[in-house]
This record gives C-alpha cells, structure tokens and sequence, in this order.
C-alpha cells in the first residue's frame, strides 16, 4: 500500500483488492475535520500493482464506519454496514452512498 489506512474496509472487484478508509493522522484530528477526503487504494492481483482508487468528497461520516467486518462487494460496489450506517463506495467513480436495508 502507498498509503497506511488504519479504518479501512476491503473488497474484491473486478481482479482488484479495493481499500477504503482513514488514515491515523486524520482520526487523530477528526473532530475538528468535517468534509475529508476517504483515502483509497486498490491493488491489482494480476500485475501486482497498488494505485489510487476514485475517491469522493463527503462530509463527515464518522470514520468508524469503515472499520467494520461487515462488507460485502457486489458488481462494481462495495457495500459497508456498522451499527450506525450502511454506505456504499462505487470502486468505478469514488462515490459514496446511504442504503437502507428493508424489512419485508
């Protein structure tokens, strides 16, 4: 990796190993952060190389979210759920997003 992310969630897509999350010093200095960028990572297992992800602009969501073992990567998304979200990366264009999961 080319960056140390310590909240981070994973996934497979599409040959690649994504990673998503915050990186110490900025969960050190959270609470006076709002508006940080995500760092991401992904690392292609054929050629073996780590390269940037896209990567979105979001307000502050509290970066334990990201540190959950509840993920799952489906298509080109991977999908993280903690106790008090459920967001969505798209490992195509960076962009995060709330789902909700309903009850039948």
């Amino acid at each position: 990796m080319q960056v140390k992310i310590q909240y981070k969630s994973t996934g497979l897509v599409y040959g690649k190993i994504f990673i998503i999350g915050y990186n110490f010093r900025f969960c050190q200095a959270f609470e006076d952060n709002k508006g940080k960028e995500l760092q991401t990572e992904s690392y292609d297992i054929n050629t073996r190389i780590w390269e940037a992800a896209p990567v979105s602009y979001l307000e502050a969501i509290g970066y334990d979210v990201w540190n959950v073992s509840t993920n799952v990567a489906i298509d080109e998304k991977i999908y993280v759920m903690s106790s008090a979200k459920s967001l969505s990366y798209n490992t195509r264009n960076g962009c995060c997003e709330n789902f909700h999961i309903y009850d039948d």
